[in-house]
């Protein structure tokens, strides 16, 4: 059984689809990816400590808006 259908079974998480619950891991992995990066490569970005830790800490449902549009 996958992770999805194991999840699925609890109450209310069968309304989110496979391509939500993706994107939603991809985000988790890419906010922990950028609290992970050092002064220089987050002054490469042109993204201040500030930025980029107050980006990492934003919660999942807290998605960028074009994934809604």
């Amino acid at each position: 059984m996958t992770l999805l259908a194991t999840l699925s079974r609890f109450s209310g998480f069968g309304r989110i689809s496979k391509t939500a619950f993706t994107r939603h891991l991809n985000l988790a992995k890419q906010r922990k990816d950028l609290a992970q990066l050092t002064p220089s490569q987050l002054e490469d970005i042109g993204v201040t400590q500030a930025e980029a830790h107050r980006e990492a800490m934003r919660p999942l449902w807290d998605a960028p808006s074009f994934w809604y549009k």
